[in-house]
């Protein structure tokens, strides 16, 4: 995580980018770093039984619920957090943009809202943002040239095997993957790809 960066995390609905925020939350956060994770979709309700459900226990991540851009903003500001996750950008609405909440002006200019906190604050932000299988949301793809970091989750939400790709990287590399599979705590490291590749490969 780099301080002052503006990371989006797409991929397609349930396929795992929710889970992998938390996971990252857990790792992250620490009495000096703590983790503000926001949620316009889920509840606390709903996001504490994920948490709980992946193991996920650590007293500097902290939740906040809401949609309206303005609020969230006045929260972060009078609650610092080095490390901030939005689930999703396509659900958040920002009163002083008009267009319905997901359309190419709202997820633009609340982006463009979130770039600029992160780099007057130095603050590391992730934005979820989902796409379809085609890749036709207009949304995410439109936010690739705002953001320092994309990143893709991919894979069939049907099957375990997830592949987490860096499109974009300002820090670093774009040539390397992330190889996981999706178990029932969470995303686990794949230790030997080849060997779960192979298990999948129909044979000739």
């Amino acid at each position: 995580m780099v301080r002052g960066s503006l990371t989006l995390l797409s991929g397609e609905p349930g396929i795992g980018k929710s889970t992998l925020t938390l996971q990252l939350a857990q790792w992250c956060a620490s009495p000096n770093t703590p983790v503000l994770y926001v949620s316009g979709e889920e509840g606390e309700e709903q996001i504490a039984g994920r948490a709980h459900r992946l193991g996920v226990s650590n007293p500097h991540i902290h939740f906040f619920h809401g949609e309206i851009l303005e609020d969230i903003i006045a929260t972060l500001q009078s609650a610092p957090h080095p490390i901030v996750i939005i689930d999703s950008v396509s659900v958040m609405y920002s009163e002083s943009q008009g267009g319905s909440s997901g359309g190419m002006a709202q997820i633009r200019s609340i982006a463009e809202t979130f770039m600029h906190f992160a780099k007057n604050t130095n603050t590391a932000v992730i934005l979820i943002g989902h796409v379809t299988k085609d890749g036709d949301l207009a949304g995410p793809k439109a936010l690739e040239h705002l953001v320092d970091t994309v990143l893709f989750l991919e894979g069939d939400r049907y099957q375990s095997y997830r592949i987490l790709r860096a499109m974009k990287n300002r820090f670093g590399p774009t040539d390397a993957i992330g190889l996981f599979e999706m178990g029932e705590f969470g995303l686990l490291d794949l230790k030997n790809p080849a060997e779960g590749i192979l298990k999948t490969t129909p044979q000739i």
